[in-house]
């Protein structure tokens, strides 16, 4: 299914979540000097123009970037991120908005590399020209599913695997474990990052509940609920799952996870969904 196009929801709370918890991530892998690799299972256009008629049309980002740009301060684990979106913006007028394999590659160094997938023509063109000139990134048109299978482990053998689909298909939820359990037979070391959206009709739930019977150990759970439905179309909340975290990343994402929650929802849990 090819419709989906992140334009519209740029920026939005969501992308607050999912971009905050990357950030920590790749931080705490550049502690170690070795290289590491990015991947990105499902890459969309990897940067944003939040004043195109797509991303006005509904306005998501004001459910997110929006609300914390002018928060003061910002928590010392936010810091990257934030110099990502000055970086893209001059004056501090919010015009730009990085997608996932934009703030990846802010935050990675020159010895490290990106994986970006992505199968919409149309997004794949935007990824390319945005981000296919760096030396460092490979930009490639395939079925991010398939990216839990041929294409791993990275030579580097370490680095995060972001997956974020749409979840337009049942079948997203579905295959998800069984997918992640064939990917960690050729990367057990790799760390998984998902994203999933918290509906009405509980699908998520049985997400959670094959991962936790899979036998997959260490995956730490970060929940984030909403004050309505910012999107009307059933979206209570959004979830991200980390499939072996570095250590402490549990006590950092809860604390920014709760600021986060402050200004775009009314809570945040952070747990194990499967400890060690």
């Amino acid at each position: 299914m090819l419709s989906y196009q992140h334009i519209y929801h740029s920026g939005n709370h969501v992308d607050c979540q999912k971009h905050l918890i990357l950030s920590v991530l790749l931080n705490q892998l550049k502690e170690k000097e070795t290289r590491f690799c990015y991947i990105d299972t499902h890459s969309g256009r990897g940067l944003y123009d939040l004043s195109s008629p797509e991303a006005q049309k509904i306005s998501e980002y004001k459910t997110g970037i929006d609300k914390i740009w002018g928060a003061d301060p910002w928590p010392h684990a936010a810091q990257d991120y934030k110099k990502t979106i000055l970086a893209l913006n001059t004056h501090d007028i919010l015009k730009f908005y990085p997608g996932s394999p934009w703030v990846a590659h802010s935050l990675m160094r020159p010895v490290d590399r990106l994986e970006l997938f992505e199968l919409h023509p149309q997004e794949f063109k935007a990824l390319n020209d945005a981000m296919g000139g760096l030396s460092n990134a490979e930009v490639i048109q395939d079925d991010g599913w398939s990216v839990l299978g041929k294409y791993l482990p990275p030579k580097e053998k370490r680095g995060i695997v972001f997956i974020d689909p749409s979840y337009e298909l049942k079948d997203d939820y579905e295959v998800m474990t069984p997918r992640l359990q064939n990917a960690l037979k050729y990367w057990r070391s790799g760390i998984f990052v998902i994203w999933y959206p918290i509906l009405a009709r509980g699908l998520h739930a049985y997400m959670k509940g094959d991962l936790i019977e899979s036998g997959i150990r260490k995956i730490l759970c970060n929940e984030i609920m909403y004050t309505h439905d910012m999107n009307n179309k059933g979206l209570l909340g959004s979830g991200v799952l980390i499939i072996n975290p570095p250590w402490k990343t549990d006590e950092t994402i809860r604390e920014l996870m709760q600021w986060l929650a402050g200004y775009i929802g009314v809570s945040s849990e952070t747990t194990w969904l499967v400890p060690e």
